[in-house]
């Protein structure tokens, strides 16, 4: 038998985590579960390098996606709102816009973090619909449960997103704000948070849709397909007040 062995220069790291699977025979291990492949794609937080982020959406694996993007870049856009603010504020010419700016400021740092939670749970719910689905079906119960598990999870996979959109609603009023009460000079950057905060709506909004499908016709879904209509409606309407109070200090 042999009693020990030694490995000379390197090894496949793929080689190693292969040996481990084998050997430990741990049930329904996920090669994510490996601590050092964790700390490869950190959940998304302020601490996670752009660069890591960019790295991980690119990466050949369905989280994070669109969701968590759209949320990500909301959260952009309230960077942009709070620069406006920040560009007004103190400015003797802007006096009377003190105190509006001041809360919008608040209210930006309240959305940014809102939406970097939100880009986290977005990846976190897609991650249990896919846990869900991979479910036994062995037999009848276990195909119940499953079938429960994928219900509660496509439900959680329509609310994150749409809970982003509505939050993206929110930053476009503030863009909106900042154009009209702000900083002349920062207008086009009240513009292109407008934009953004469209974009990264309309985008949560799509996997609401996309996600939608999979739910069984049902009380929730109709309470969801009549919210993301609402929720689109206020999203344009907001944008479009952005860019119309864009355009008319541009023109001024």
């Amino acid at each position: 038998a042999i009693s020990g062995c030694e490995v000379v220069g390197l090894i496949p790291e793929a080689a190693m985590l292969a040996a481990a699977e084998h050997a430990l025979q741990l049930e329904g291990f996920k090669r994510d579960q490996v601590l050092e492949l964790r700390l490869r794609n950190a959940p998304l937080t302020e601490a996670v390098p752009i660069g890591s982020f960019f790295d991980q959406v690119a990466g050949p694996t369905p989280t994070p996606g669109g969701g968590t993007v759209a949320a990500f870049v909301g959260a952009l856009a309230t960077c942009l709102t709070t620069m406006v603010a920040n560009l007004t504020v103190g400015k003797k010419k802007y006096a009377g816009s003190e105190a509006a700016m001041a809360d919008l400021k608040r209210e930006a740092e309240v959305l940014r973090r809102d939406l970097l939670a939100l880009a986290r749970r977005d990846s976190e719910a897609f991650e249990q619909v896919l846990k869900a689905r991979r479910m036994s079906q062995a037999g009848p119960a276990e195909t119940a449960d499953r079938e429960a598990a994928i219900a509660v999870a496509d439900l959680e996979a329509c609310a994150v997103p749409l809970e982003s959109a509505r939050a993206c609603v929110r930053v476009a009023t503030l863009a909106a704000v900042a154009a009209e009460r702000g900083n002349t000079n920062a207008c086009s950057d009240a513009g292109v948070a407008g934009l953004l905060a469209r974009a990264a709506g309309e985008g949560a909004l799509l996997n609401v849709q996309i996600n939608l499908k999979s739910l069984p016709a049902s009380a929730d879904k109709d309470r969801i397909e009549a919210e993301a209509t609402r929720v689109r409606s206020e999203l344009v309407s907001a944008a479009d007040r952005c860019a119309a109070a864009v355009g008319a200090s541009l023109n001024a």
